[in-house]
C-alpha cells in the first residue's frame, strides 16, 4: 500500500510538472493541456481513494481492540 501512494505521489508530482511546462509553451499546452488534466483528475482521485482505503482501516482496527 504504501509503495502504491509513493508511486501515485511521484506521477502526480510528475503531471504537474509536465503541465507547467506546457503551459510556456502555447502550442504545445493547447495540445496537450486535456490530456494532463484528466491524468492529473485520476492521480487525484486514486490518492483520495488511497486516504479513504487507509482511513477505514485504521477504523476498523480501532473498533477491533
Amino acid at each position: 500500500m504504501t509503495y502504491a501512494l509513493v508511486i501515485a505521489a511521484a506521477l502526480g508530482t510528475i503531471l504537474l510538472f509536465l503541465l507547467a511546462a506546457a503551459s510556456a509553451n502555447t502550442a504545445l499546452f493547447a495540445e496537450h493541456y486535456p490530456l494532463l488534466i484528466g491524468l492529473n483528475g485520476v492521480i487525484t482521485v486514486a490518492l483520495l481513494g488511497l486516504v479513504a482505503y487507509q482511513f477505514a482501516v485504521l477504523i476498523r482496527q480501532r473498533r477491533a481492540k
